[in-house]
C-alpha cells in the first residue's frame, strides 16, 4: 500500500493529537469520515469488511497448521502444512508438493525471503539508531545471496527491492 502525502499528514496530525502515539482505533475513527483523506483506504460495506477480515483469520488458522521438521541432528522446526499457491490467490498446497516440485519450492523460498527483506528494511532505521547497522546489512546481503543461488542462470535477484 501506498499512502498520499495528504494520508501521511493525516496520521502525523492522528499522532501529534496523542501525545506522539498513532493509536489504531483513532485511525479508524479519523478515517470514518467521507473527507478524511484516510476514509477511502478502509472496506465500510461492512459485507466486505467481514469477509477480508475472515480471509485474514483464515490465513492465520491455515499458517498456525505447522509439524515438527528435523532441521539436522540436534535442531527441530515447526514446518508448516501448507504453503501458499503460486500464482493462485487464496490457495494453499501442501507443503510435502515441494519436495517433488523444484519450482514450487523456489517459489516459496523466494516469497519467504521477500518478507525477510521486507522486515530487514523496517529494521535497518532502528538498527541505526542502535548502532547495529552493520549486522543489518550483513542480514540484508545474505538473504539477497540466498534469492542469487535460487535464481535462474543469469537473472540475480529481479524484482526484489533491495
Amino acid at each position: 500500500m501506498t499512502l498520499s502525502d495528504a494520508q501521511k499528514a493525516r496520521l502525523n496530525k492522528i499522532s501529534r493529537e496523542n501525545d506522539g502515539i498513532l493509536p489504531t482505533d483513532a485511525v479508524i475513527d479519523d478515517a470514518r469520515s467521507p473527507t478524511s483523506p484516510l476514509h477511502e483506504l478502509f472496506p465500510w460495506d461492512v459485507e466486505t469488511a467481514a469477509y477480508r477480515y475472515w480471509v485474514s483469520v483464515a490465513n492465520r488458522i491455515i499458517n498456525a497448521y505447522t509439524v515438527p521438521v528435523r532441521i539436522s541432528e540436534h535442531v527441530i522446526r515447526q514446518a508448516p502444512v501448507f504453503i501458499r499457491s503460486v500464482g493462485q490467490v487464496g490457495m494453499y498446497v501442501p507443503s510435502e508438493r515441494m519436495a517433488d516440485e523444484h519450482e514450487l519450492a523456489i517459489a516459496a523460498l523466494r516469497r519467504e525471503a521477500e518478507r525477510v527483506l521486507s522486515a530487514i528494511r523496517r529494521m535497518q532505521a532502528v538498527g541505526a539508531i542502535l548502532g547495529l547497522t552493520t549486522y543489518i546489512e550483513t542480514l540484508d546481503a545474505t538473504i539477497h545471496d540466498i534469492l542469487a543461488a535460487v535464481a535462474p542462470e543469469g537473472a540475480g535477484t529481479a524484482g526484489v527491492e533491495t
